[in-house]
């Protein structure tokens, strides 16, 4: 007999019907998704279109916690937006395939705070999700707009003082950009200024820290608090990179495609023996049109996605091309 329902949860799947992805109702209350849906029927509950392959653009934009402006949907579309309509008897709406936007997501993932986006509230999620939520939520004290308490202003002037600190450590103590602390400076009327930031080259780990940590959205600010330069430094350090094609403008990192070798330059052997090393110069020929043929045979077979059957191709060859029986056994 199925588990009976609780009141709470029938109330939750009432409430939380058409608002978000069956998945994530099903796993709120820790049930399948087929017991949801038959759950959902049996309350006469309407079919909602949230039904997990897609949501209308208004649910998107509040499950990511973004006001629902044309301005933002203006400039998600001119960067390629994956939006569709829908019909329905009496209307048409805006969707979005949630696979879609995941894969959209990916290429402009400096346009959304996921540290604002409940996790796993459209279904499984992508694995650079978990890291950028991260980037998002180390990047929340630089982002925020917060007055200066007494307590930073005090540390502020006293790391100054010390004549021990660059622009970048008292970023980092602080969590405040170095364009707050400079107006800081202007408001408080200091006349004590940080140590010049250090103008060594970039080492190959740094750049490797850099370019990983750029591809998972971490923001300059943040990049200081793993790699010893300030801010600034790091910004124009990505701008030149991005600039020589190392790293991609829109933090998107293509996997690298696997060479597949032509099969004409593949090397024979026989027990790890070319050929030439066990064979006179009188066979060559033989071997080399049996290899010649196999490889062409291989390419077609690249090519349609066939396989290759090798024990048929060297019997037809044998029937073919080879009349003596040293000739055989040797192949």
């Amino acid at each position: 007999m199925p588990a009976r329902w609780p009141i709470e949860q029938e109330k939750y799947l009432e409430d939380a019907w058409g608002e978000v992805s069956i998945p994530y109702i099903a796993q709120k209350l820790g049930r399948t998704v087929n017991a949801v849906k038959l759950k959902a029927r049996k309350m006469g509950l309407k079919r909602h279109i949230h039904s997990g392959s897609y949501i209308t653009l208004n649910q998107l934009f509040n499950a990511l916690d973004i006001s629902y402006n044309t301005f933002t949907l203006d400039r998600w579309l001119r960067h390629g937006f994956p939006l569709k309509h829908k019909k329905s008897v009496n209307m048409r709406y805006k969707i979005v395939y949630i696979k879609d936007f995941w894969a959209w997501a990916e290429r402009h993932k400096m346009f959304i705070d996921f540290s604002r986006v409940e996790p796993f509230i459209f279904g499984p999620e992508p694995a650079w999700v978990k890291y950028k939520r991260k980037a998002d939520w180390l990047a929340k004290p630089y982002r925020e707009r917060r007055p200066w308490t007494p307590q930073e202003d005090a540390q502020f002037k006293a790391m100054l003082c010390a004549y021990r600190y660059t622009y970048r450590d008292i970023s980092v103590a602080l969590k405040r950009t170095e364009g707050a602390l400079k107006r800081r400076f202007r408001d408080l009327k200091l006349k004590q200024r940080p140590l010049p930031a250090d103008k060594s080259f970039w080492t190959p780990e740094q750049e490797k820290v850099l370019e990983d940590l750029y591809y998972k959205g971490y923001i300059p600010e943040v990049m200081a608090e793993f790699i010893p330069k300030s801010a600034s430094a790091i910004q124009r350090k990505v701008e030149r990179m991005v600039a020589e094609g190392r790293l991609a403008p829109d933090r998107f990192r293509k996997e690298p495609e696997k060479q597949k070798k032509p099969w004409g330059n593949y090397i024979f052997v026989s027990a790890g023996v070319s050929y030439k090393k066990v064979l006179p110069p009188e066979k060559w020929p033989l071997i080399e049109h049996f290899l010649a043929s196999f490889c062409g045979l291989a390419m077609k077979a690249d090519e349609t996605g066939e396989k290759v059957d090798v024990n048929k191709f060297i019997k037809e060859y044998m029937q073919i091309y080879v009349k003596g029986s040293e000739e055989a056994a040797m192949l």
